[in-house]
Order: structure tokens, then C-alpha cells, then sequence
């Protein structure tokens, strides 16, 4: 397992899909190199009050830094969901800090 690096060591991107996919309960789906990795719902329905994601898709060097770090991990041929050290990485890391930054984040 790797340790994730401290909250300052993860670019922006990557924290986004992460909290993304915690938050929204998404998966990504594995593309080849320098392809964007698309997003979809882990679930069928949508909660009614749930926020659009930051984005769509995940750009490839955020989802690899993502994995690199242990952050999410690999389900399937082509899907990737948070890993046990991802969601404990955004529980300290992430949400505590989310709502300083953006208000309404992390709340629900």
C-alpha cells in the first residue's frame, strides 16, 4: 500500500477528482495515455440534491498521480474506484479544509 503525501504534495486536479468521487460517488474509467479518463455514477440515480462535479473527466496525469499515490484502485479491466487510503486521505486531508476554500464543499 502506499502512504499518501501530504495534502500540499497532490495537485489541484487530482483533489478534485478525488473529492469527486467521494463526494458524488463516482468512478473513473481508464483511457489510454494522455487521454482524459471519464467519470461515471456509481449508482443509477442521481440523490436529488447532489452538486455537479467539478468536472467530467479527469485529465491522465491526475487520475496516474491518483493511482501512483494509492489513492484509488483498480476494480475492473478499465474501472478505478477510491481506494481504503483514499477516502481516509480526503477524510483528513480534504474535507476538513474544504469548506476554508469553497463554501458549501464538503457539507452535506
Amino acid at each position: 500500500m502506499v502512504i499518501p503525501t501530504p495534502e500540499g504534495q497532490i495537485s489541484v486536479k487530482a483533489k478534485d477528482a478525488l473529492t469527486d468521487m467521494i463526494e458524488l460517488q463516482l468512478y473513473l474509467l481508464a483511457q489510454a495515455n494522455l487521454k482524459a479518463w471519464p467519470m461515471a455514477p456509481r449508482m443509477t440515480k442521481a440523490a436529488p440534491d447532489s452538486r455537479e462535479p467539478n468536472r467530467y473527466s479527469v485529465e491522465s496525469s491526475a487520475a496516474k498521480e491518483l493511482v501512483d499515490l494509492g489513492l484509488v484502485e483498480q476494480s475492473s479491466n478499465v474501472t478505478y474506484v477510491v481506494s481504503k487510503s483514499g477516502l481516509a486521505f480526503y477524510n483528513t486531508e480534504i474535507r476538513p479544509h474544504s469548506s476554508d476554500t469553497k463554501p458549501g464543499r464538503g457539507e452535506r
